[in-house]
């Protein structure tokens, strides 16, 4: 009887209930940058571990507002112009999670900017127009092979709920 009540707090503890997902006590630490005149952030792609806490600080570099958002998440706050934001959770499924610019933030070839031939002048994107649309980023969450999680499990999944 008492091996039965051990196995189950191990369970518990150490797999839960089909709705919850091990938290693994390893928090990661990211700054994201919305960098100034190149509609992007930097750096662009983040993995991570699945029950990761993640503690983000997001910068805007422009003059202008942008947004910070993971549909997956529910995360989806103004970045304001020059400012930073924070933000904070718990990786607890696995798969890829994009994040945006949820504020429509124009793009380089609007006159406004001065930018010669509207195009982005520095960065990897310099000679090229880019806007809004191209302001994206993802988080890979890599799920925890000691407790059987992969792609066939159902708490992997993919984001393609943000599609431009």
């Amino acid at each position: 009887m008492v091996g039965i009540v051990v196995a189950g707090v191990l369970y518990k503890e150490f797999i839960g209930s089909s709705g919850s997902t091990l938290e693994t006590g390893v928090v990661k630490e990211f700054t994201i940058v919305s960098k100034k005149l190149e509609w992007r952030f930097e750096p662009a792609s983040i993995e991570i571990n699945q029950g990761d806490r993640v503690k983000l600080t997001i910068v805007n570099e422009d003059n202008f507002d942008h947004g910070f958002a993971i549909n997956a998440l529910g995360i989806d706050q103004r970045l304001p112009a020059n400012g930073t934001i924070t933000e904070e959770f718990v990786a607890r499924k696995s798969g890829v999670f994009q994040f945006y610019c949820s504020v429509s933030c124009s793009s380089s070839d609007n006159s406004s900017f001065n930018l010669e031939d509207g195009f982005v002048q520095t960065g990897p994107d310099a000679g090229t127009v880019q806007g809004h649309f191209d302001h994206l980023g993802e988080f890979i969450v890599r799920a925890l092979e000691v407790l059987g999680l992969g792609e066939d499990d159902p708490d992997h999944v993919h984001d393609d709920t943000h599609a431009h």
